[in-house]
């Protein structure tokens, strides 16, 4: 049995041996791929749903009100973790939250902040909000790639334009 669970932020092949069918093993998959929980008391593990009084299957999510109440306030401050690309400067830092970037201490340079989690505004097991991992490019430097490269391709076309 072959089974292939896809959404836009995730996608899992799962393979098993028909004799070696493992019901909680697909629902454990499907929770991983979607992040919403089902509960077991709804179906059992050979794969046959249990009456239930009202015959719908009820799902649950990870996420609960009291988390979405825990989402820090705009410019509240949250922790981060920063590897900064420029220095190799480690360390852990705070920032605003709703910041897209963060300054190094040790070099000045601009890093990218991004979730550390599926789902912004949730900090994962360690109380990080977000990690600064990547260089940060801000809309004037993404012009200036832009620019060099149509100049590139303007020179390449005029090269072949020659030949």
């Amino acid at each position: 049995m072959e089974l292939k669970l896809k959404t836009e932020k995730a996608s899992l092949k799962l393979t098993m041996k028909d004799n070696d069918f493992n019901f909680a093993l697909v629902v454990k998959a499907y929770e991983i791929v979607t992040g919403d929980t089902i509960t077991l008391n709804e179906v059992d593990t050979k794969g046959t749903k249990q009456a239930s009084p009202d015959s719908t299957t009820k799902r649950e999510t990870h996420y609960t009100r009291e988390e979405d109440d825990r989402t820090p306030g705009w410019k509240q401050p949250v922790k981060a973790k920063l590897m900064c690309p420029y220095c190799g400067k480690c360390q852990d830092v705070t920032t605003l939250y709703g910041n897209r970037y963060l300054k190094c201490p040790k070099c000045d340079n601009k890093v990218h902040l991004q979730s550390t989690t599926s789902r912004w505004g949730v900090p994962d097991e360690h109380g990080y909000y977000y990690k600064a991992i990547e260089v940060y490019r801000d809309r004037d430097d993404e012009k200036a790639d832009d620019d060099l490269l149509n100049e590139m391709k303007r020179k390449m076309e005029g090269e072949d334009d020659d030949n």
